[in-house]
Parts: structure tokens; C-alpha cells; sequence
């Protein structure tokens, strides 16, 4: 019983697998290899759903070589003036020897699609060589606000006062004075006493030596 379920998801996947194996066997390139004489450049480099696209291939392509392009998902086959050369792959022939081919491709209109692969496969004489480059969407970043606080820092003076020094405030301390000083006059008359005094002194002498003369013998 176990042996008859494995067989049978064997031969499922045998049977999701072959269309693909198919599809790249009758378009010619199962067997193509990435090549440094080829690149692939897409513009815009980003990708967004129901935009326009210019596809170049860069390289030596020669008259008769056939160039095809291959966008996977496979909904994105949107390829302008392309002509479908098997399933998902749309083919340009080369008409002229020239260095470049640009071709223009229309992204899908499905929002869900974030990423595209695009590959170029160069089918010559020589062999297939092959290029390929990857689209995706590009979310915008959040510019991070970032604020700068200034702080201003006071700085108060400290102000000196009359008698001292006093912070963070200014005060004056006033001297009253009187409304009116009486300052004593000097005159000439305050030596008056002891004039008096000297001349009274002098006189009581004079009356002394007289009355002593008086007395003295004839």
C-alpha cells in the first residue's frame, strides 16, 4: 500500500515537472550558459507592477543571430513587438551586425509580484550564451525624526551692594542722614576768658609789688 502512494507521487511529480523540462527543450536552451561576453541591463533598476521597461542585452550580435527573452514569473510576457517563440519566451531576430538590442517590456499588473527575474538567451552558430539580472521592488525607509533639544542656561549675576556682596539679588543699603547738622561756629570770642584771666592775674601782681614798695622804709 505505502509502495502504491509513493509511486503515485512520483509520477505527479513527474507530471508538473515535464511541461517545464519540455518548454526548454523545444525552445533550444536547456543547454545555455551563462557568458561574460554578454550583459543585460533594465531600466528603471527597480521594479513596479504595470511599468514600462527597457531591456538591453549587450554584445557582439550578428546578422541572423535570435535573441530571446524570458521574464519569470511567467506573467510578466508583456514584451513589446516580441514574437512568441515557445511558452514564456518571446524571440527578436538580429537583421544587421550591431553591438546592443534594446526591446521594450511591460511588467505585470499583479501587485503581488515583488520580484521579476529577466534573461536574455543569445542563440548563434557557436552556441546559446546567456545573461540575466533580477528586479525588485524598493521599499522606501522611514526617515527617523530625530528632535535637538536646546536648553538655555540662565546665569545670574551676582551684584554688589554698597556694604557687601549679595547673590542672586541687588540691594542697596542707604546711609540716612540728618536733614540738618548743626556744626558749632568758631568765633573770636570764645578766647575771650582766658584773656581775662591772664590780665586779673597780671593786675592782682602789680597791686602786690605796689603795696610791698609801700611798706619798704623811707
Amino acid at each position: 500500500m505505502a509502495a502504491g502512494m509513493i509511486t503515485s507521487l512520483l509520477l505527479l511529480c513527474a507530471a508538473l515537472t515535464l511541461p517545464a523540462c519540455a518548454d526548454n527543450v523545444n525552445c533550444n536552451i536547456s543547454n545555455a550558459m551563462p557568458s561574460a561576453n554578454y550583459t543585460l541591463t533594465v531600466s528603471p533598476s527597480s521594479y513596479n507592477a504595470s511599468s514600462n521597461y527597457t531591456v538591453t542585452i549587450n554584445g557582439i550580435l550578428n546578422n541572423g543571430t535570435i535573441v530571446l527573452f524570458q521574464a519569470s514569473p511567467s506573467a510578466n510576457n508583456n514584451w513589446v513587438n516580441g514574437t512568441l517563440y515557445c511558452t514564456g519566451i518571446f524571440s527578436y531576430q538580429i537583421i544587421s551586425n550591431q553591438t546592443s538590442l534594446s526591446v521594450n517590456w511591460t511588467s505585470s499588473a499583479d501587485s503581488s509580484i515583488t520580484s521579476v527575474n529577466i534573461t536574455a538567451y543569445i542563440n548563434t552558430t557557436n552556441g546559446i550564451s546567456m545573461a540575466s539580472t533580477t528586479l525588485s521592488t524598493v521599499i522606501p525607509s522611514t526617515p527617523s525624526t530625530i528632535t535637538n533639544s536646546t536648553s538655555t542656561n540662565s546665569i545670574s549675576s551676582n551684584s554688589t551692594s554698597t556694604n557687601g556682596i549679595s547673590s542672586n539679588s541687588t540691594s542697596t543699603n542707604s546711609t540716612s542722614m540728618p536733614s540738618s547738622v548743626n556744626i558749632p561756629s568758631t568765633t573770636q570770642g570764645s578766647s575771650a576768658p582766658a584773656l581775662l584771666s591772664s590780665c586779673t592775674i597780671f593786675g592782682v601782681i602789680q597791686a602786690v609789688i605796689l603795696a610791698f614798695l609801700c611798706h619798704l622804709p623811707s
